[in-house]
């Protein structure tokens, strides 16, 4: 095994304290591309954040002049081929590897991901390390040539590296969590005080007021160790697996009715960033008298709707876009039109400000 030097010592020295600085986790990325290249001589180096089960990346590249258009979406569609990750995900070995490891160079310049991803951008040597950040989600850090590989020593820094990445992006990710409260608040929830912000491994990173004193009249209180209600987590999980890939961030991945007497709570579940964390926001409804808002358990055909017309008219009386509609429901945006323009006729309206008050 190498020893690295006291001058590389001084260097990773220098590049902890850079490392473990406060930030949170939209600025975690290029702290950490900040400090490789002076530790590991490359032409690029990146950053990789992925969450298998939610089919989500989030990459970042060094130098700017890296990048490519369609760079993330062409690493996405061979992510999976990537022998690199390919290893990890067989073997869940977390230490330094080189692509020349497991394959030589001329295996490797015949896979789709050189052909339609490094070979792009100039390089074919890399080394990189893998490790899982938080429960689903794994992250990244590799370093990029041309010609030369890379070194015993090399792999020796990103190895001392490895350790210290986790738990800088355990403090980045705590950060992210508490300020998700307050920005969330006017950003995407639209002034909403009723909120909880829900990290990625499904706990209850924020809760306000209101949010707990509904969730105990219309519920049940969120449980012992930070989670949500059993109902609401097997909600949520249920609604992110219809979320498609290209999902953007803020969007609504689902939204739920419970009616109690002649109230009723509308809950949505809002995504917040694209590291995971779920916005939940809370509306209490009155009802008038003698009128009854339209649940999920309604029989559409009584109005002359189908199921899937039904659903859209529904979403687009709470305010839906048809963008978000079409997230929600896992449907192109032109099918969501399609679905208003053949509902509108069957309540004898012209346009969803009508078919939202044909409904109450």
């Amino acid at each position: 095994m190498i020893c690295l030097t006291e001058k590389d010592l001084r260097k990773l020295a220098d590049s902890l304290g850079e490392l473990y600085r406060g930030c949170g986790l939209d600025a975690f990325g290029k702290r950490a591309l900040a400090v490789l290249p002076g530790l590991i001589s490359c032409d690029a180096c990146s950053y990789n954040e992925v969450n298998p089960a939610r089919r989500q990346v989030v990459a970042q590249t060094a130098p700017d002049g890296f990048a490519f258009p369609g760079m993330v979406e062409a690493f996405h569609a061979h992510m999976a081929q990537h022998p690199l990750f390919g290893h990890y995900r067989a073997t869940r070995d977390e230490r330094a590897v080189k692509i020349t490891d497991l394959l030589s160079l001329r295996e490797f310049r015949q896979l789709p991901v050189y052909r339609d991803f490094y070979r792009l951008v100039g390089v074919d040597r890399q080394l990189a390390v893998m490790a899982p950040a938080r429960p689903g989600v794994m992250i990244g850090l590799a370093v990029s040539r041309s010609g030369r590989d890379f070194s015993e020593r090399d792999r020796a820094v990103l190895e001392f590296l490895r350790p210290h990445v986790i738990r800088a992006y355990a403090n980045a990710a705590a950060v992210s969590a508490a300020g998700l409260d307050v920005r969330t608040l006017g950003e995407v929830a639209g002034g909403c005080d009723a909120v909880a912000v829900i990290a990625a491994d499904g706990h209850v990173s924020y809760l306000s007021d209101r949010a707990r004193d509904l969730l105990s009249r219309y519920l049940e209180p969120a449980e012992p160790g930070g989670l949500l209600p059993c109902s609401l987590r097997r909600w949520q999980a249920a609604a992110l697996a219809r979320v498609p890939p290209a999902c953007p961030a803020p969007a609504v991945l689902g939204s739920r009715q419970i009616p109690r007497g002649a109230s009723c709570l509308t809950l949505t579940l809002i995504s917040a960033d694209a590291h995971g964390s779920i916005l939940l926001t809370l509306t209490e409804h009155r009802a008038k008298a003698g009128r009854r808002a339209p649940g999920p358990g309604d029989d559409p055909r009584a109005l002359g709707l189908t199921q899937r017309e039904a659903e859209v008219i529904a979403l687009a009386a709470e305010g839906r876009t048809n963008r978000e509609i079409a997230c929600l429901l896992g449907i192109s945006p032109l099918t969501v039109r399609k679905h208003l323009e053949n509902a509108y006729p069957k309540l004898g309206v012209g346009n969803r400000t009508a078919a939202a008050a044909r409904l109450r």
